[in-house]
């Protein structure tokens, strides 16, 4: 998707062993109109249902994105590197990688001022890092209004890795957590850098043996905690 200040409009389903889109270009709307896009659908390819590497004012909206297959690892339903101002709102994310991938989407390393709201995110993989993973020097993000949910064992469903003031605010968070140590956390704060983080008004549900709500590995400094609702089968909310 390579033309700037363009919307582009999904008028059917689409599959790929490796990735479906990528946008090359500032200012790309990816409007999906409830259709299906299947990516990594080979048991043997890396991809991303929608990759946006080094552009910003990217909007992603009403897709249907899943993992074709669960046999490698490293993939992402949406993946964001070094691209500010996006807005990713109103899609179905599915993952389902066996090998510690199962990212649905992802902020990885200076992606800041982006927006993901109003998605319903839900993993089939085992000891997936973060179902929403913010990373390295991204900053200013927000992430509100969102479902997310696993089936199996989860180390996190928001992980924020490093980055000063993001905000993850009213999301709903259902999942097993194999654990509560480590990186492991329905919302985990993971990383000294990872400063004047706001987390408010969150529901989260935490199954498993020594599971936590609310995780915090080497996390920094300024963080907020304010009006979550933390529910763990095991009594550990944080």
């Amino acid at each position: 998707l390579n033309e700037a200040n363009t919307t582009y409009l999904l008028n059917q389903s689409v599959n790929n062993t490796g990735t479906c889109f990528t946008i090359l270009a500032n200012n790309v709307t990816l409007d999906c109109q409830g259709y299906d896009v299947n990516y990594s659908s080979s048991a043997t390819i890396n991809g991303y249902g929608v990759n946006v590497s080094g552009y910003n004012w990217s909007t992603i909206k009403n897709c249907n994105i899943t993992e074709g297959s669960s046999s490698t690892s490293s993939r992402y339903g949406i993946y964001l590197y070094a691209s500010n101002n996006g807005t990713i709102t109103n899609n179905n994310i599915t993952t389902r990688s066996t090998n510690g991938g199962g990212v649905t989407i992802g902020l990885i390393t200076r992606a800041n001022y982006n927006n993901i709201s109003g998605n319903r995110l839900t993993t089939f993989s085992g000891d997936v890092r973060g179902m929403i993973l913010i990373g390295t020097n991204s900053n200013l993000n927000i992430i509100i209004n969102n479902n997310i949910s696993s089936a199996i064992n989860a180390r996190s469903g928001i992980t924020i890795g490093g980055g000063t003031s993001n905000t993850i605010l009213n999301n709903t968070i259902s999942l097993a957590v194999a654990s509560c140590m480590g990186n492991y956390g329905g919302i985990l704060l993971s990383v000294l850098s990872t400063n004047n983080t706001i987390v408010t008004n969150n529901t989260v549900i935490v199954t498993g043996a020594t599971g936590c709500g609310i995780g915090f590995n080497s996390a920094g400094l300024n963080n907020t905690f304010v009006g979550n609702q933390v529910n763990s089968s095991q009594g550990q909310s944080y």
